[in-house]
């Protein structure tokens, strides 16, 4: 703390007793001389502390406007329903272009689209400063918009403010309805594919067997591979549903994933040549090795590896990329130069039957769904159409506590 006003004043008392001495002959050492300087000293330090609290609130001030400034979320200070302070964020929430109109003025006098009376009483009720509220309000368009609303009591120069954190988190209320969506079809597929399967698995061994007594006649031969054809995609399938019905143990071991994703190109190089496509990989160098279930992470590679084979009938480049995204977290980027999925389907891949290929279930694609999230990872799909598509996994390199999990 300066002491400017303790030291004013108290040079002033001196000043005053010495003109006193040289002018009138006073004694300079006097009581009267003492008690004035005391009352200077203490008046002096009454004022340097006013000065300080009043430096210390403005600075107090001035660090919050800072802070809610540089943050995305719409921010407001505000005291008894009176605007102190907000960012631009919460300025464009209430549709404003200056500050100025805000500052000092009602929330009350902004009412409107999006902040309606819902939202508003959401900022000013206590209860937010407990736990977060969230509010739904509809848009003029007739869209759900989801925010969440969370309060603070602080202190702003000298007065004791709330501060109110508003955010958007529509898109994060969509994410989980989608995932609950799609843990619904699982479950709901589950049920059916316990049944489905048996009661199909069991005729087609029968079927298979007769077939192989068949063979022994030569003019039938073209017509047999065909029928064991089908019989061997009808069996692909009941093996699809089984996967899904039965949950079934992963088996964390640690493995390098370069070597991983070689083996399953070796597995395609065939298929690859005979269709004019060419795979290329790229990986970060120094990449650990992490726990992964080998075989259901080969199932993975190869389910995508496919769909992208067959996305592109005329040939084309497939790009593999293994990266780290941080420290604990690896990025396995799969691109292709295929047909591309139309946009509305994006949303919905990974569901039961949802498919762009002819002949296709869905259920490969489903089951790299859940084989990435027991693994605790995630597997996101972009594409454009004639432009091709883009599988992003993203995996953790441990997986601290958990070598066992189940699919």
């Amino acid at each position: 703390m300066r002491k400017v006003g303790q030291l004013s004043l108290i040079s002033l008392s001196i000043a005053f007793t010495t003109y006193q001495k040289i002018w009138s002959g006073h004694p300079f050492w006097t009581f009267d001389f003492f008690l004035f300087t005391f009352i200077a000293w203490l008046i002096g330090w009454h004022y340097d502390k006013i000065r300080e609290f009043a430096k210390q609130s403005k600075a107090n001030e001035e660090g919050y406007k800072l802070l809610i400034d540089t943050l995305p979320e719409s921010i407001l200070i505000h005291q008894n329903g009176k605007i102190l302070y907000l960012n631009q964020p919460f300025l464009q929430l209430i549709n404003l272009s200056s500050m100025d109109v805000a500052i000092g003025n009602e929330l009350n006098n902004f009412v409107g689209p999006p902040l309606t009376k819902q939202l508003l009483n959401a900022i000013l009720l206590e209860e937010s400063k407990s736990k977060p509220v969230d509010i739904e309000i509809k848009s003029k368009n007739g869209m759900a918009c989801f925010y969440e609303v969370s309060s603070y009591d602080i202190k702003y120069g000298n007065k004791d403010v709330s501060l109110t954190v508003i955010k958007d988190i529509t898109l994060k209320k969509e994410e989980i309805r989608i995932l609950l969506q799609r843990s619904e079809a699982l479950a709901l597929l589950g049920q059916m594919a316990a049944g489905i399967a048996h009661e199909i698995r069991n005729p087609l061994t029968s079927i298979s067997g007769f077939i192989q007594l068949l063979q022994v006649n030569q003019h039938e031969n073209q017509y047999i591979a065909i029928v064991e054809s089908e019989l061997e995609r009808i069996n692909n399938i009941v093996g699809d549903f089984l996967h899904l019905s039965k949950p079934k143990e992963v088996d964390l071991k640690e493995q390098n994933i370069e070597h991983v994703l070689k083996e399953v190109i070796a597995l395609l190089n065939l298929k690859t040549e005979n269709h004019n496509i060419q795979i290329t990989e790229e990986y970060e160098s120094d990449l650990p090795d992490f726990y992964l279930d080998k075989n259901q992470m080969k199932q993975v590679f190869l389910n995508l590896l496919k769909n992208s084979m067959e996305a592109m009938p005329n040939g084309g480049q497939i790009m593999i990329v293994v990266s780290r995204m941080h420290p604990e977290q690896v990025l396995i980027t799969i691109k292709d130069e295929g047909v591309g999925i139309p946009k509305e389907q994006l949303p919905i891949l990974g569901q039961p039957f949802i498919t762009t290929k002819e002949n296709g279930t869905g259920l490969g694609l489903l089951i790299c769904y859940k084989i990435i999230e027991s693994h605790k990872g995630t597997l996101k799909v972009d594409s454009k159409v004639n432009q091709g598509t883009t599988v992003s996994i993203s995996m953790p390199i441990s997986i601290i506590n958990e070598r066992k999990l189940n699919v």
